[in-house]
């Protein structure tokens, strides 16, 4: 969701400008950093929501509990974290908005990282993987996933898929 102080992250050094009617001087402004704003805040808060939605739905492997991201200090961060205690079932996923597709070393990276973060002993959690995003996936960012099983969501199926569950 949107916060109000988010917005003026890009009205509130605009105003004297918009006042005087300089619209253009604001819209360069936004225009130039809404793209690093939708990819650190927007863009990983939908794909929370998708897969909130999904597993609502029955589309995930499993129901989830609880839906966020993980930052900690001895930890790697995680974009979305989606857990289901009882079942022993987690999904971890990583998130991108970015011009060019995702790539081999963006899936091997996130890969190691998530192993980081599944609850001991690992052995007896159900791991699914999620990738998000903007831009699509290389054939060897799929290949790079091997046998772990792996959720390719591009933003205009989560589009379409959120459109359809609201």
């Amino acid at each position: 969701m949107i916060l109000r102080r988010d917005i003026y992250r890009f009205i509130a050094p605009a105003r004297a400008s918009l006042e005087r009617g300089l619209i253009q001087q604001a819209w360069q402004n936004i225009r130039q950093h809404l793209p690093e704003f939708v990819g650190t805040y927007i863009f990983e808060e939908l794909c929370r929501e998708w897969v909130l939605r999904q597993g609502d739905a029955g589309r995930l492997p499993f129901v989830p509990r609880r839906v966020g991201s993980f930052w900690g200090t001895r930890k790697p961060q995680i974009d979305v974290v989606a857990i289901n205690e009882d079942d022993h079932a987690i999904l971890l996923g990583e998130c991108k908005w970015t011009a060019e597709p995702i790539r081999k070393r963006t899936v091997e990276d996130f890969l190691q990282r998530a192993q980081q973060v599944i609850p001991v002993p690992v052995e007896s959690w159900h791991v699914t993987y999620a990738l998000f995003s903007k831009s699509g996936f290389t054939g060897e960012a799929r290949r790079a996933a091997g046998e772990h099983p792996c959720l390719w969501v591009h933003f205009d199926q989560m589009d379409a898929d959120l459109r359809q569950l609201v």
